[in-house]
């Protein structure tokens, strides 16, 4: 019998040496190509010769699996000849079988993409896709669009189709855009998906693309007019069209068309609906107040009753207007409140810019008079800036932003100054309701007309409110709460055009004022606010069908004076 072992003798052990043994092997692979040494196969590609060894190409290629192991012609053949392939492209993928490595540039990314299709090499087409996601930019999208979907890389045409739509009005004003075919822009404008502020940017692009060469294309204007959801611009856009712009009364049967949707909007006839951009629609929280300004904003999923927490704004804010157009979301003036109220605090004339599929915060031009307090809406791709307060006086004062241009305009101003101001926008008119004149409370509403650029004065409200939550639902204007001097309200009422008249309608359950109001999925929200006693992070939303409210996930924090508005977001 054997003696005993020693207590601590190990009579076995496992090592598992991949790595480093996986190296060593493809290094020496490798040096035996470089030294032509056991090298089976001579490829030939155009005017280029490159060995390699069988077994190696077979075992990583799929190409070269089904060429050398089906009794192919090829795999008794010492030299094969690859037709109609890239030199470079080959020679490189030939040395990534090798090393693992692969250099990717703007300059060999679509050839050597093209290549690694055909050679089903699955990783180095995922890293080209990867590679041409990242240089996804305006000038160049469309491009990609189309080649991704010449050789199926389906992800990456999504992403490209996405980007586009997304950027869509930076897209048309490229040389791309303007270059394409009929049949590809024709199917560009039929996108739901497409990220405008309005129908006039696809208009826009349209006419651009048709003078890019009027003798070739103006025969397509018809066609794609009829892609541009026309009935959604205001009567007076259409007018100006048929008596001022020569494109469309150069075009054949142009001028029929307009004129046939100008007949149907007088009779409220509107076949078509507002695109769709891809994302989900939420609501935005942004900043707000509570012994001090915050700058955390968050998101409201109506389909899950969920609060998502979005980030931190660059700065904190309260008592700003929001906006979502053309994808993007805008901020605009208010207010920074320090916990100690500290002397440097003061009104506004910022303006920042949200992307909420990048994260990204940009300034844009400013206000040309700072305002807290607001009223902030947008008719069709204009954002404009109602009331409000500079720190020293109220303010009847209005003005608008433009996009194209990255400036603000002075509009008419109200007839009455108003700080706490509501505003909504109901058929291509903004209305500005109740708010606070230095003095009173007031009742009284008005109502401005963009294209005439006039203010008129409409029923009052039944009860005097600043601070009050407006919007427009199902052709009615709201607004909600507020406070009337003496206390803070949760009384709602309804304003009907037609009638020129408002009605109460069902009270929420909380009163107050500085709440913030949207409507989303066909019903009304209202969040936080002030009651008089204490900040509030109720949220209840009504439903118009049956006049109730109902009370839903609060707020991730109490406050008042949020900025609100609905917009998307990426899907999960």
């Amino acid at each position: 019998m054997a003696a005993s072992k020693q207590q601590n003798e190990i009579e076995s052990m496992n090592f598992n040496l991949f790595e480093d043994h996986s190296r060593e092997v493809f290094q020496k692979f490798q040096s035996l190509r470089d030294e032509k040494t056991l090298c089976d196969v001579k490829m030939i590609v155009g005017n280029r010769e490159i060995l390699a060894h069988k077994f190696l190409l077979a075992s990583s290629v799929p190409y070269f699996y089904s060429m050398f192991s089906h009794n192919l012609i090829e795999s008794r053949q010492e030299t094969i000849t690859l037709k109609d392939m890239d030199p470079d492209s080959v020679s490189q993928l030939i040395d990534f079988v090798y090393t693992s490595k692969i250099y990717i540039d703007q300059e060999n990314v679509q050839n050597l993409l093209r290549m690694a299709t055909i050679l089903q090499m699955v990783r180095v087409q995922e890293k080209c896709c990867e590679f041409l996601e990242h240089q996804l930019h305006p000038s160049n999208s469309l491009g990609i669009f189309v080649f991704a979907e010449m050789h199926g890389c389906s992800d990456l045409k999504k992403k490209a189709k996405n980007y586009c739509d997304r950027n869509f009005i930076k897209v048309v004003k490229e040389y791309e855009f303007l270059s394409l075919p009929f049949e590809r822009v024709k199917w560009f404008l039929q996108q739901d998906g497409l990220c405008v502020g309005t129908e006039m940017e696809v208009l826009e692009s349209v006419l651009r693309w048709i003078n890019h060469d009027t003798g070739e294309r103006k025969g397509h204007l018809v066609d794609l007019l009829g892609l541009v959801r026309l009935h959604l611009l205001p009567k007076s856009h259409l007018q100006t069209l048929v008596t001022d712009n020569v494109s469309i009364q150069n075009g054949e049967g142009a001028l029929d068309l307009i004129t046939d949707i100008i007949q149907d909007i007088d009779k409220k006839v509107i076949p078509v609906t507002k695109r769709k951009p891809l994302g989900l629609e939420v609501i935005f929280c942004m900043g707000g107040y509570n012994k001090q300004s915050y700058a955390s904003y968050d998101c409201f999923n109506p389909d899950t009753g969920l609060w998502t927490h979005l980030g931190e704004m660059p700065k904190a804010k309260s008592g700003a207007g929001a906006v979502f157009l053309g994808g993007l979301l805008y901020m605009v003036g208010g207010r920074t409140n320090s916990p100690l109220f500290d002397k440097l605090d003061s009104d506004s004339a910022n303006v920042e810019r949200y992307d909420p599929f990048t994260h990204e915060w940009t300034s844009v031009a400013k206000l040309n008079t700072p305002r807290h307090r607001l009223g902030v809406a947008s008719i069709d791709g204009v954002i404009y800036a109602v009331g409000g307060s500079d720190g020293l006086m109220n303010l009847n004062s209005v003005e608008k932003y433009s996009v194209e241009s990255d400036s603000w305009t002075l509009c008419a101003p109200m007839t009455t100054p108003r700080m706490g101001v509501g505003v909504a926008v109901l058929d291509g008119l903004l209305y500005a309701v109740g708010g606070f004149d230095s003095e009173n409370r007031l009742r009284t509403v008005e109502c401005y007309c963009p294209q005439e650029n006039t203010w008129k004065t409409i029923a009052p409200l039944n009860t005097p409110r600043s601070g009050a939550g407006v919007v427009a639902m199902n052709g009615h204007v709201y607004a909600l709460g507020g406070y009337n001097g003496v206390a803070q309200l949760n009384s709602v009422e309804r304003y009907c055009p037609q009638e020129d008249h408002w009605c109460l309608v069902t009270p929420m359950n909380e009163h107050r004022s500085a709440l913030s109001v949207a409507v989303i999925k066909n019903k009304l929200f209202a969040l936080g606010g002030y009651d008089g006693e204490k900040f509030l992070d109720g949220v209840e939303s009504y439903d118009q069908d049956s006049g109730e409210w109902r009370l839903v996930k609060p707020l991730p924090d109490p406050r008042s004076g949020a900025g609100v508005t609905v917009g998307t977001i990426p899907l999960p």
